[in-house]
């Protein structure tokens, strides 16, 4: 279940937002895999299927990461020097807490969601709702839409979106696209939609990570009738008429 690549890069400044260091390790899972890794300054991050996560080998006056993908971390408690966490628009900032931070590239959206403790979420001047700081307080979940500038923030069961460290994926009127690449992160797959319409769907429901790709669609075509096909590691969509 866990299993994740490991790499030390040498005099290289991978992002701008980050401290400048001579030395900046990389560490990513495929699609289907997790990592549990810890950090240097003892705080712990789970990475999810498909992500990669860049930190100084020694952090300076400021903890500061960058996240491409979802990971939940528990962060040490240090008052002098804050943790920060860079991932597209947003930056993170903490102290000691745990929180969850969904922001792969390729989705429309970044959900943060913090479990205990207290952080305050920026956005960029490249966020389409231009710079923000917002606190955030237990339970509450904060989503940040680039494709049109809107944050949305409430109150929610946090346990329900840290559920995929322990293997389990739950989903919540979740349009039927963004459930395909939950999919194909989890499966190692390729979905592909011969109708638009279809990506529009949305449902409410939960996986194992040990259940087959195809039972969920079994699942889903109990309420949308669907006809669906393997080929590999690609399924093919559409509607049944």
């Amino acid at each position: 279940l866990l299993a994740g690549l490991v790499s030390l890069i040498l005099f290289d400044l991978p992002n701008k937002n980050l401290p400048i260091a001579k030395e900046f390790v990389t560490i990513s899972t495929e699609n289907g895999k997790q990592l549990k890794h810890t950090l240097p300054d003892g705080s712990i991050v789970w990475l999810n299927g498909a992500t990669k996560l860049i930190y100084p080998t020694k952090f300076a006056n400021c903890r500061e990461v960058n996240l491409e993908g979802e990971a939940y971390f528990e962060v040490a408690k240090d008052k002098k020097h804050p943790f920060r966490i860079n991932s597209g628009v947003v930056k993170i900032c903490v102290l000691g807490t745990g929180f969850n931070v969904h922001a792969y590239a390729a989705d429309k959206y970044i959900i943060t969601t913090l479990v205990h403790g207290n952080i305050i979420l920026e956005t960029s001047a490249k966020f389409k709702g231009g710079v923000n700081k917002i606190s955030m307080s237990p339970g509450q979940q904060l989503g940040t839409f680039n494709t049109n500038g809107k944050i949305v923030k409430e109150q929610v069961n946090s346990c329900l979106y840290i559920s995929w460290i322990n293997g389990i994926y739950r989903f919540k009127e979740e349009n039927f696209e963004q459930i395909a690449l939950m999919l194909g992160r989890n499966f190692n797959l390729n979905i592909h939609f011969n109708d638009e319409e279809l990506k529009l769907n949305r449902y409410t429901g939960a996986f194992k990570k040990t259940d087959d790709a195809l039972k969920i669609l079994r699942f889903i075509n109990l309420s949308t009738p669907i006809c669906y096909s393997k080929n590999g590691n690609d399924i093919y969509i559409s509607k049944k008429h």
